[in-house]
């Protein structure tokens, strides 16, 4: 029988009900049975329809050029084929290593060998529980028991089994319980000529040849494209050093305008339209006045322009980088403008509005209804206040007055990479700074005054680090954090091969004449 007339009995099973059989009135515990149409077997149990058609003139077998056909068919139902070209064991059971696998209620072992190699023919062994039946070259049906010599018993492993050679033109069914295996030699299977051209998919092939053209044009050009090394001096590998030294550049800080020192007193006001009169007499001879200090030396009408040649040798600039014995502190400090401006002042006479008179002095004359124009005065310096006493052209300049506010530096510490010299020379640059810290705080207090003693880090760029307060004893929160800004915004010269410095810098705030 050829595969193609075992391929159309592979059908369903058609006519029967599934329904399930309850003897004992209990439903779940009775097994399920399905009546399925019977088939035509014979007194072996064998399906007669096995042995009823014949191999095809072009399937039979011949000596040189067979192959053993095995199928397994469940009722009329073909569950497996296999072809066996050459001799080898065929094994049966329910072992995963079987070739054929199936229940082994019917077998005496898990692994049962159905046939067997013996040269170049396959051998049949089965036992008693099996029903074997054979069609010989002649048609004609015989049962295993009415073979004769062709069977041969030997013994297995345990159990007694029966041999039967199986021959060119033999068809063999064998009954396992509810299978049965149907054995012959059939002509091998026919090799069908075919063309490599058409397993090739031809599309495939050309997308794979264009992308390959393509990855490889890519690849050359970048072999043959000349790497020009000045190209790469503004490639990413620059750009983060250049962003990092923009974040820590310091924002420059407009340079302030120092405002000039003037001594200027209040202003007269509107200028008469009429003739202008003088205060004094029109006629009265000059002559030499003394103070109101008797003993006083005479007054040196050239005293002016010595004092100009001795401030001119000494300048006022190194009396701002000298000691407290300068000549600033006589302008500034606690003894208010100094016993020389008396000797200038010259002879005034009386606190009366009468006549008066001097060399180089304030002394005033003429009458009329008023007097015009702006006059340099002294008030700038502070608000004095005295009482001289009255009569023959003398004065009293009276008590010392009060300044408005002093800013004297203190003694610089220093400590790594910068000269104490180089940190000076950068914090004199913004003691106005300073110092507007301290006035505006004083129009609140007028007696605020004390020493501030800051410490700060300067990096190696020259930028402040940090900055703080060591000690204070002036007490005003403000005037500290003011000053704390004015440092941080400092810039001194960079460090030579890196390195920092810290710096100790006191300030004295106090007001003038304390």
């Amino acid at each position: 029988m050829s595969d193609k007339e075992y391929k159309g009995r592979d059908t369903e099973v058609e006519g029967f009900d599934r329904r399930a059989h309850d003897s004992t009135g209990e439903g779940s515990g009775d097994s399920i049975h399905l009546d399925l149409p019977e088939i035509e077997r014979d007194d072996a149990g064998i399906p007669t329809f096995i042995f009823r058609d014949d191999l095809a003139a072009g399937d039979k077998p011949a000596a040189n050029k067979k192959s053993l056909e095995v199928v397994l068919l469940w009722r009329e139902a073909v569950m497996s084929v296999a072809h066996y070209s050459r001799p080898a064991p065929i094994t049966i059971g329910d072992n995963m290593k079987n070739d054929f696998r199936m229940a082994a209620e019917a077998l005496p072992v898990d692994r049962f060998r159905l046939l067997d190699a013996e040269g170049d023919d396959f051998v049949l062994n089965f036992t008693d529980t099996m029903a074997v039946e054979l069609r010989g070259e002649d048609g004609e049906i015989h049962e295993a028991a009415n073979l004769g010599s062709r069977v041969q018993s030997s013994q297995g492993e345990g159990f007694t089994q029966k041999r039967l050679k199986i021959g060119l033109n033999d068809r063999v069914a064998v009954q396992v319980g509810e299978l049965t295996f149907v054995i012959q030699y059939v002509s091998p299977a026919r090799i069908i000529p075919y063309s490599v051209l058409k397993t090739v998919d031809f599309y495939f092939t050309k997308v794979l040849s264009l992308s390959f053209l393509g990855h490889a044009f890519m690849v050359l050009a970048l072999l043959l494209t000349p790497m020009d090394p000045l190209g790469l001096s503004e490639d990413l590998f620059k750009n983060p050093n250049r962003f990092a030294q923009l974040i820590l550049k310091e924002p420059e800080i407009a340079p302030e305008k120092k405002k000039k020192f003037e001594l200027e007193g209040s202003k007269d006001g509107g200028r008469h339209k009429d003739k202008e009169g003088k205060f004094g007499r029109e006629k009265i001879k000059k002559k030499d006045a003394l103070a109101s200090s008797k003993g006083a030396p005479k007054v040196d009408p050239n005293k002016r322009e010595k004092d100009r040649k001795i401030a001119l040798e000494s300048g006022i600039f190194a009396a701002l980088k000298g000691g407290s014995g300068g000549a600033v502190s006589n302008v500034f400090g606690p003894g208010g403008l100094g016993t020389g401006i008396n000797n200038a002042l010259g002879g005034l006479r009386g606190t009366s509005l009468g006549d008066a008179g001097g060399a180089g002095g304030l002394g005033t004359r003429g009458s009329g209804p008023g007097g015009g124009g702006n006059s340099l005065g002294i008030g700038g310096l502070g608000d004095g206040s005295g009482r001289g006493t009255g009569g023959g052209g003398n004065v009293d300049l009276g008590g010392r007055g009060k300044g408005r506010y002093k800013v004297i530096p203190g003694r610089t510490i220093t400590k790594g990479c910068l000269s104490q010299s180089v940190v000076g020379r950068v914090l004199s640059r913004v003691h106005n700074q300073a110092r507007y810290c301290y006035e505006k705080e004083l129009t609140r207090d007028p007696n605020l005054a004390g020493k501030v003693t800051t410490h700060f880090i300067i990096g190696p760029t020259g930028a402040v680090m940090s900055s703080k307060v060591l000690s204070s004893t002036m007490g005003d929160k403000a005037v500290e954090d003011c000053l704390l800004r004015v440092i941080s915004r400092l810039r001194f010269p960079p460090c030579v091969g890196g390195g920092t410095a810290e710096v100790t810098y006191p300030w004295i705030f106090k007001a003038g004449g304390t």
